[in-house]
């Protein structure tokens, strides 16, 4: 096959906006006459090997359905086609692939979009067998248009797609061996792990099916492998391979398939007990075996715990098969983001597909999309633009427009804070944390923590060897409404922007919230508990109530030793928080002499002074709009003096000032408004009066006393 040229057409949007959705026209001419019983393929990628866009010749015994913007025509010497793509042309490098066939032949073009949607090619050359530009066109191409779509469309795929493509290499090379009739053929490992980006997925697992594109691809899900409160447990796991597994083998066999079977396991945390080990010795049952290959799939926390616990599996998966889930790039994405409008029946006008495009690119920029949830943008997509698109739409028909003004989303429909992540940036971390008054300590803690990861992160960007400093989990010691709770949740938001938990939830947990009534039952509820904490922080509150000195078989020791797999492992993707009083922690520490060495941070949470709990209340009320009189400041200012100077370890700082504030102050303006005549004056609803405070103390707290001899008004906390 003879090229001489080769011409692109600018793509057919609007020229005038830098990104557009649309066709490119290809004409290529050939030196000989283009034979109408040779096939041609031509296929544009990006630079990540995401497929833009496909067209192939119709043949006469062909009887697939081709799209008419999907085939290549012969006219004479020359190949016209016009490639559609449902994916967004941005501007950088892409290159085309054509194919003959019939000859073998096969070119590839570099070439170069800009910024006025322009094509320029910038290189050529032919391309050998087993080449990648083969494998993509050939083995690839031809082993179903699913598997090619899907692998070659999803954003992070960029290592799966070149393991697929070096697997097809090994492939093609094991058939031309066998072709020569005196070599065997070569055995290549298919075991693989694959590191979920964020958490296992449901288009991971589609995404690993297309990658391995096995004969079965049989999905294991750890987690429901074992059921205490059957009277087997271990029922599920047996049916997955005594009876899934020979069922599959038995149908292959029956419809003259033959190939491997892939065993697919994910939700790895749950083989990090005891049940862990009964699964392996069931699975070493039936594998190695030649028939059988196994994929291990969930976060890097749970692969590394895994290979920990059971270093004899290293063995079995080479580190050339540890693929793993990419952040997605912002171009990826914006073709997520166009795959999902078409998914939902939704066509973007140009100035609505730059504007989208803009965005997301501005967002890369700052660092955003690195922790872009594709969840939050399929809602994005399906609620909320297409509920704005339908209103517009509606109104555009009410007024007399016809219903071909409102087929393209506009730009209006477009909201840019509710498309972009609900994730904090680096550049904010700890705003939230610095507007709580007082903790300055904690502050400072918490700032070294996430220097260092940032630091380490750094240093691995730049090649250079880090030490992991492993899990982060916490002792919170304190007097109640010292903030603990809310500085786990700031650390929850904080670990998972800086990519070290997956959700970044805070699970809160007591006692009566982790233990069962009868044997067996507290397990189930740890393990519930666990499933919910994965990728979050756990937060334990009261946790020394888990301790009973004089009862050995109390039901806290078995919820303590529940955690101790995860206080365990490296990297957990968790973190677990014991909170409570500093004096009872330490007992709760005596049940276990390793269990206070599994937390490596211990922060200590001072009570506020008299002048910061005033600082909290005077917060509060600005928040609601409240306004304190000069007077009512001053008593205000000696009422908490007063409960401060008599407080003792049960006293609850913030929070009493919350409650003093809300079921008090409040309460008793509103009784004071309401009972006088009635003004609407906006300033009589804001105002409070020192009558105010002084009736919250009578009301607010039956401990409360009111000195007739002194004007300071206090409690008894």
């Amino acid at each position: 096959m003879e090229i001489k040229t080769i011409t692109l057409q600018p793509v057919s949007g609007n020229q005038n906006y830098v990104y557009n959705l649309g066709d490119v026209q290809a004409v290529i001419s050939l030196g000989h006459r283009a034979s109408v019983t040779n096939d041609y393929l031509l296929m544009i990628f990006n630079e990540r090997l995401a497929l833009m866009a496909d067209a192939r010749t119709r043949n006469q015994s062909d009887t697939t359905p081709l799209p008419a913007n999907n085939v290549v025509k012969r006219t004479g010497s020359l190949l016209k086609a016009s490639l559609h793509s449902t994916m967004v042309w941005t501007p950088g490098n892409y290159f085309l692939i054509v194919r003959c066939d019939e000859t073998g032949d096969l070119c590839r073009f570099d070439l170069m979009l800009d910024q006025c949607c322009t094509f320029h090619v910038t290189g050529c050359r032919v391309c050998e067998r087993y080449s990648t530009e083969d494998m993509l066109s050939g083995q690839l191409y031809k082993s179903g248009a699913w598997m090619l779509r899907h692998l070659m469309t999803r954003p992070g795929l960029g290592q799966f797609r070149e393991w697929a493509i070096r697997r097809a290499q090994e492939k093609a090379f094991n058939a031309k061996r066998a072709s020569l009739g005196n070599a065997k053929a070569m055995a290549f490992n298919s075991n693989m792990l694959v590191v979920a980006h964020g958490s296992a997925t449901k288009q991971g697992r589609e995404a690993i099916s297309a990658m391995v594109n096995a004969v079965d691809v049989i999905e294991g899900d750890c987690s429901t492998f074992f059921d205490r409160t059957c009277g087997n447990p271990y029922e599920n796991l047996n049916c997955y391979f005594s009876e899934r597994l020979h069922y599959d083998y038995v149908r292959s066999m029956d419809t003259g398939r033959e190939g491997e079977f892939c065993m697919l396991f994910y939700n790895l945390w749950a083989l990090n007990d005891s049940d862990g080990r009964i699964f392996m010795d069931k699975l070493l049952s039936y594998w190695p075996d030649k028939r059988y290959f196994v994929v291990f799939y969930g976060t890097r926390q749970e692969i590394d715990a895994l290979m920990e616990q059971y270093p004899s599996l290293r063995g079995y998966f080479p580190q050339y098969n540890r693929i793993e889930e990419e952040a997605p790039t912002a171009e990826e994405l914006m073709q997520q983001f166009f795959m999902e409008a078409d998914n939902a029946q939704l066509r973007l006008s140009p100035a609505a597909t730059d504007k989208v495009c803009r965005i997301i690119a501005e967002a890369g920029c700052h660092g955003i999309t690195a922790r872009w949830d594709l969840n939050e943008l399929h809602r994005y997509v399906h609620d909320t633009l297409l509920h704005g698109y339908c209103r517009h739409a509606v109104n555009d028909l009410q007024s007399g427009y016809g219903i071909k003004h409102t087929v393209e989303v506009t730009p209006e429909d477009i909201d840019s804070d509710a498309l972009l992540p609900k994730t904090n940036s680096a550049d904010n971390l700890f705003d939230d944390l610095d507007t709580m008054v007082g903790l300055d300590t904690i502050k400072q803690h918490m700032t070294t923590i996430a220097n260092r990861v940032r630091f380490n992160a750094e240093r691995r960007r730049l090649g250079l060897p880090v030490n992991e400093d492993g899990p982060y989990h916490a002792i919170f010691t304190g007097n109640p409404g010292t903030g603990k709770t809310t500085v786990a949740r700031m650390m929850g938001k904080m670990f998972h922007t800086l990519g070290l938990l997956s959700k970044g939830d805070v699970i809160c947990v007591d006692r009566a919230k982790m233990l069962g009534e009868f044997i067996g039952q507290t397990e189930q509820i740890m393990k519930r508990i666990l499933v919910e904490a994965r990728g979050n922080v756990l937060f334990v509150d009261e946790a020394y109530t888990l301790y009973r000195r004089d009862n050995d078989r109390d039901y806290g020791r078995i919820a303590v030793e529940s955690l101790l797999g995860v206080l365990s492992s490296k990297n957990p993707d968790m973190i677990i928080i014991f909170a409570g009083y500093e004096k009872e922690m330490d007992a709760l520490f005596s049940m276990n002499d390793g269990l206070e060495g599994r937390f490596p941070y211990k922060i200590h949470f001072a009570d506020y002074d008299a002048d910061q709990l005033m600082q909290i209340a005077a917060r509060v009320l600005a928040q609601e709009q409240f306004i304190l009189t000069p007077d009512a400041q001053s008593l205000l200012q000696q009422t908490i003096a007063s409960a401060v100077s008599r407080r003792d370890s049960k006293f609850g700082n913030a929070r009493w000032v919350n409650q003093l504030v809300h079921n008090g102050i409040i309460p008793a303006m509103s009784d004071r408004v309401m009972a006088s005549v009635r003004v609407f004056d906006k300033a009589a609803y804001q105002t409070i009066e020192p009558i105010d405070i002084k009736n919250a103390c009578s009301k607010f707290n039956a401990g409360t006393e009111v000195p007739t001899t002194r004007n300071i008004i206090g409690f008894r906390a």
